[in-house]
C-alpha cells in the first residue's frame, strides 16, 4: 500500500504549520468544541482558504501524476461563511428564529493558484440534523445547491471573494423588491437534491476508509482523528449532471473529514458505464492545508507559505512560475 507522504494532522503538526502571522483568538475558537456542540463547531472550521499544493509537491516526489498516475491536481478551496444579515434579508421577518439555526457556506473551487480558474461554485445550507432517535447537537446536515447562471455570472466577473457577500445583498436586496419573503437560497440557489451531506463527530470505518490501513488500524492517531469533524453523502452514490463535462450524467461520491486546519476531501465522479471520470484513483483525498480565514469580508493568512495560492496580487509572476514548474507545470493539462 502506498504510504501517503504528506504531513497527517496530529495536534502538533498542525500548531507547527501555523505562520508567525497567525491569529490565534481564530484558531483557539476554531480548534476547540463549544459545550460538544458539532453545530458550532463546524460553523467555525468550515470557512477560510484551503489548498493541497504541499500534497501535489509529495505526489510528484513519488513520481505520482493526476489521474491514472495516482496523484492529485492542484486545488484550491475558498469557504466564504455568508453573513447573517443576508440570509434573514428583512431585519423584522418572524422567521429570524429559525434562520439563526441555519448557516450558508460558499465555496469556490479553482485549479493551480488561479481564482479565475474556478470549476466548481456550491452553496452550501448547514443546520443541525432532524432525525428521529439522534441528539441534534451530534450531527449536522448541508443541503448543497449549484448557484443560477445570473448569480455566477455576477460573481465570475469579481475574482475577490471579500467582495461576494457585497455582489449576493445587492441580488436579494433587488429580488426583495419582487418578493418580500426571498430568502438566500431561493434566490440564488438551485437544490442538488439527494445531494445531502451529513457532518459527525466520529468517522465511519467503511466510509472513511482513507483515515485507517487494510487492518483497521488508524494511519493517524486516534486523538488526531477525534480533533476532526467528518462527512459522508446521505444517498452515495447519487446520479448528477456534469458541471464540466455538459450533457453528461455522473455517479457522485464523497466523504471529507475537517481538523482546524486541515480539510481533507475524498471527492470522485464515474460515469454510468462506471469509469473513473474525477477524483483520485487510489482513494486518497485532496489534503488540504488551511491558508487563510475569513471573517468580516476580510481574509486574515495564517500560512504565509500558501498565500501565493490566492491569487496574483499574494505573488510575484516569478514565484508563481517557480511554484508550477516544481508540480511539473499547470496540473490542468493532464485532465485533458
Amino acid at each position: 500500500q502506498y504510504q501517503y507522504t504528506t504531513t497527517t494532522p496530529s495536534s502538533t503538526q498542525l500548531k507547527s504549520r501555523n505562520s508567525p502571522t497567525l491569529h490565534d483568538e481564530t484558531t483557539t475558537k476554531a480548534s476547540s468544541r463549544t459545550n460538544n456542540n458539532l453545530f458550532d463547531d463546524l460553523i467555525q472550521r468550515f470557512q477560510g482558504d484551503f489548498d493541497n499544493y504541499n500534497q501535489v509537491i509529495s505526489d510528484r516526489a513519488a513520481g505520482l501524476l493526476p489521474g491514472p498516475g495516482g496523484g492529485h491536481e492542484h486545488i484550491h478551496c475558498t469557504l466564504l461563511p455568508l453573513p447573517t444579515t443576508i440570509m434573514e434579508g428583512n431585519e423584522d421577518n418572524n422567521d429570524n428564529d429559525v434562520m439563526s439555526n441555519k448557516k450558508c457556506v460558499l465555496a469556490a473551487y479553482y485549479f493551480d493558484g488561479i481564482p479565475s480558474k474556478i470549476f466548481r461554485f456550491r452553496l452550501y445550507q448547514l443546520q443541525p440534523a432532524e432525525e428521529e432517535d439522534a441528539d441534534t447537537s451530534d450531527k449536522v446536515l448541508m443541503k448543497l445547491f449549484t448557484l443560477k447562471p445570473t448569480v455566477e455570472g455576477a460573481l465570475r466577473q469579481c475574482v475577490d471573494p471579500t467582495q461576494w457577500s457585497q455582489i449576493i445583498r445587492g441580488i436579494i436586496c433587488n429580488e426583495e423588491d419582487k418578493n418580500s419573503n426571498s430568502d438566500l437560497v431561493d434566490v440564488c440557489g438551485v437544490a442538488l437534491t439527494g445531494c445531502e451531506v451529513m457532518w459527525c463527530s466520529s468517522p465511519s470505518r467503511e466510509l472513511h476508509a482513507y483515515l485507517f490501513h487494510d487492518d483497521e488500524e488508524a494511519i493517524i492517531s486516534s486523538s488526531s482523528i477525534n480533533d476532526a469533524v467528518h462527512a459522508y453523502m446521505v444517498n452515495s452514490p447519487v446520479e448528477i449532471d456534469s458541471t464540466m463535462i455538459p450533457g453528461t450524467k455522473l455517479n457522485v461520491m464523497d466523504e471529507l473529514s475537517l481538523w482546524p486546519d486541515e480539510l481533507w476531501i475524498n471527492d470522485r465522479g464515474y460515469d454510468l458505464d462506471g469509469n473513473f471520470v474525477y477524483g483520485n484513483q487510489r482513494g486518497v483525498p485532496y489534503a488540504m492545508e488551511r491558508v487563510s480565514y475569513i471573517e468580516d469580508d476580510e481574509r486574515i493568512v495564517t500560512d504565509n507559505g500558501l498565500a501565493w495560492t490566492l491569487g496574483p496580487k499574494w505573488r510575484t509572476e516569478d514565484e508563481f512560475q517557480e511554484k508550477m514548474e516544481a508540480i511539473g507545470g499547470v496540473t490542468t493539462r493532464y485532465n485533458k
